[in-house]
């Protein structure tokens, strides 16, 4: 097992590499993310089933603490939260320029394939999901107004804050 975690690791790194030296991953062969991460090209396929699972796999390593780090501001008391969203968004901010590269390949399969487009929306509505449910919970102990309408203010929230960093790191 440690043997497969290593070389699934090294295949990550191998293919953000590459793409951060500006190699497209549509154009990328699997024989080449394999020679650049030094494993044989059976160990690539013993670790995912093809490139689009590779694509997910990286895309979510890439985008983990991300994700983390925004479910834990969604739990935080409201007192709290407002000090620690600062805080958080610009974590994220890091986080999207840091994997840049795997982000824009993410986008651009994502637009043609709807197995890579439905990891990406999966992870952004669980977020919604979570930040509705404490906009509703926040409701019924007073943190929050009642005219708020949890789940359009959880959508806007959490899709204008990735389409927002999304946008403003491709423009950078």
């Amino acid at each position: 097992r440690t043997r497969r975690d290593a070389v699934r690791g090294q295949v990550l790194e191998a293919t953000e590499r590459l793409l951060r030296e500006g190699e497209r991953f549509t154009a990328l062969g699997v024989g080449r993310i394999s020679q650049e991460a030094g494993v044989a090209r059976s160990a690539f396929y013993t670790n995912f089933a093809d490139k689009t699972e590779l694509l997910m796999a990286l895309t979510g390593h890439a985008t983990d603490r991300l994700f983390s780090a925004s479910a834990d501001w969604i739990n935080l008391v409201l007192g709290s939260a407002a000090d620690e969203l600062s805080d958080t968004l610009l974590e994220s901010l890091r986080i999207f320029r840091e994997h840049a590269a795997v982000l824009a390949a993410y986008g651009e399969v994502a637009a043609y394939d709807p197995t890579v487009a439905h990891f990406w929306t999966g992870r952004i509505e669980a977020l919604v999901d979570a930040l509705h449910a404490r906009i509703n919970t926040g409701q019924e102990t007073g943190e929050f107004r009642r005219d708020l309408d949890p789940r359009a203010t959880a959508l806007f929230i959490v899709w204008g804050a990735e389409r927002s960093m999304s946008h403003h790191v491709a423009q950078t």
